[in-house]
This record gives structure tokens, C-alpha cells and sequence, in this order.
């Protein structure tokens, strides 16, 4: 304990002849620490937190395929999903979900690309999520064979640069 406290006289005395080089380490610890105080919190908020409004977030999973050599991770077919979704694997709820592209748009308007998720009648129940206007899917949506497609937008989906889009 002497030891530690001759070395911290020492630091101070030396610091005290040089306040330029004091001033600049504690300029420099005093950035480092901001500096990851700010992304712990920007990576804490976005990605370690589940999304606002999602119901029971902690006992969530999502279900891969694994390769038989364990290389990588695939998704499952839809025929493998409706399997899984009919046997007791002892979840409570299974909804399926793949990203695809689109195109919106069309007639007096320029087509525009964009993403969306193609999902199962019960992901937004399973998300415990609620439409602030309209409905969202019900279980006869699922049928590929249905003559009128099913969409849910997102609010960002209908402001296009700046105004409000008419969405059909």
C-alpha cells in the first residue's frame, strides 16, 4: 500500500511539471470513455433490446436447418415449416417468415423496389403486435391459390419523401 501511494506522488509531481501532457492524457481517457459509453448505448438499444411493442420478446426463437456437415444454417421450406408447425416440438407457437423482393407501385406511378417479409397468418399474434389501422392476416391468407393478395405497411412504407402515399 506505501508503494501505491509513493507512485501516485510520483504521478501527481510529474503531471504538475507538464500540465500540456496532463491536460491531453485526460482529454484523451475523457473521449475513449465517452466515445464507448455512446456505442455500448447505440448497440445496446438496437441490438441487445427487442423492439418497442413486441409482447413476451424473451421467449422468442427462431428455427434453423443445419447442414449435415454443420456448416451453415439454411431456412426451411415452407412444406418443412407446415411439419414442424403440425408436430408436438414442444413450442407454443410457430409462425414462418422469409425476406423477399417486391415491386410497388405501377400505373400513373414509378415502380419501386423494395424488401418485405413473407409471413404466416400468426406472426403478428405471435408478436403480440396490433395494426393501428386495417386488419392484419388471417388464416385463410396462407393459401397460395387466393385471387387477392394480402399485404401489411409498415407507417414508413406509406411516407415517400415527406408526403403522405396513397397505398392501395
Amino acid at each position: 500500500m506505501e508503494t501505491l501511494l509513493q507512485d501516485i506522488r510520483f504521478a501527481g509531481r510529474v503531471l504538475k511539471k507538464s500540465p500540456g501532457f496532463a491536460a491531453a492524457a485526460a482529454l484523451t481517457i475523457a473521449l475513449g470513455i465517452g466515445a464507448t459509453t455512446t456505442i455500448f448505448s447505440t448497440v445496446n438499444a438496437v441490438l441487445l433490446r427487442p423492439p418497442p411493442g413486441i409482447h413476451d420478446a424473451d421467449e422468442l426463437v427462431r428455427v434453423y436447418r443445419i447442414a449435415e456437415d454443420g456448416s451453415s444454417y439454411n431456412s426451411v421450406s415452407y412444406p418443412s415449416f407446415e411439419q414442424y408447425r403440425d408436430a408436438d416440438i414442444g413450442l407454443s407457437n410457430l409462425a414462418g417468415m422469409a425476406l423477399t423482393a417486391a415491386t410497388v407501385g405501377g400505373g400513373s406511378e414509378d415502380p419501386e423496389f423494395t424488401f418485405g417479409l413473407l409471413v404466416t397468418h400468426n406472426f403478428f399474434d405471435m408478436l403480440g403486435v396490433r395494426p393501428a389501422v386495417g386488419r392484419l392476416f388471417v388464416p385463410e391468407d396462407d393459401e397460395s391459390s387466393r385471387a387477392n393478395l394480402v399485404a401489411v405497411l409498415s407507417h414508413a412504407a406509406t411516407i415517400q419523401n415527406g408526403t403522405r402515399r396513397q397505398t392501395r
